[in-house]
């Protein structure tokens, strides 16, 4: 039995566990579009193929602040030991774009890089896993790749110039996550008092316990990866 961060793993792994979160980091007060500086915040260790993603961003007109270690080409590098040592939410809250690329690019690995974006109110820029849409606000993202880099630029620097723009990107901060698409988001990640297959995604512990106790237990139950939840067995199946 496998645990991944893939939807399709026998046990998927997520970053994030409580969708209600959203709801929390949308009352919370961060600054406004005019309080924010007209760039995008970029912040990483290491750069890798990620840098040059950036770079050409860069090369594209976007002004892009490298406030970590990696500073790739165009771009203008901000890193100082205050940054290294202090809280990265607030750093880059002071920006109205943030760029949120992971280490890795396959289905299900979400990591805390994009939610810091939200908990920051920044409109965030995605590279990363191709399903990211089911794990975060519906439409909060631009979304980049190699191939759609150009069009990314494009929509970057229409959220760093236009306040109306930016403003829609960050809709969710005033609808509660009961609302995002009819209330189907909620129940993919497991409203309250809802049956499975709904609700599986938190709560990792308890579903390796029900996986643990059907190993341990064959002859009664048995686990299903579909709804992460134990089925008991007739006697003699």
């Amino acid at each position: 039995m496998a645990a991944t961060t893939s939807l399709a793993s026998d046990l998927p792994v997520f970053y994030m566990n409580d969708v209600y979160k959203f709801n929390e980091w949308g009352k919370q007060s961060v600054p406004g579009f005019h309080d924010r500086l007209p760039a995008v915040a970029f912040l990483a260790r290491k750069c890798g193929e990620r840098g040059d993603l950036v770079s050409r961003l860069a090369e594209l007109g976007v002004p892009v602040h490298s406030l970590g270690k990696c500073a790739p080409k165009r771009t203008t590098n901000k890193f100082t030991h205050e940054i290294a040592t202090g809280d990265k939410v607030s750093v880059i809250s002071k920006y109205r774009v943030y760029l949120a690329f992971e280490n890795s690019i396959e289905p299900g690995y979400v990591t805390e890089k994009v939610y810091d974006g939200f908990k920051a109110g920044c409109v965030g820029v995605y590279s990363g896993a191709p399903d990211i849409q089911r794990f975060v606000p519906p439409g909060s993202l631009i979304e980049i790749s190699k191939e759609t880099v150009v069009d990314a630029a494009a929509n970057i620097k229409e959220a760093l110039r236009s306040e109306d723009a930016w403003n829609r990107l960050n809709w969710w901060r005033q609808v509660p996550v009961s609302e995002w698409q009819g209330g189907s988001f909620l129940r993919s990640w497991g409203a309250p008092g809802e049956t499975p297959p709904a609700g599986f995604h938190p709560d990792l512990g308890c579903r390796i316990c029900r996986a643990a106790y059907a190993h341990k237990h064959p002859e009664e139950t048995r686990f299903d990866p579909k709804t992460q939840t134990l089925e008991r067995l007739a006697p003699g199946a």
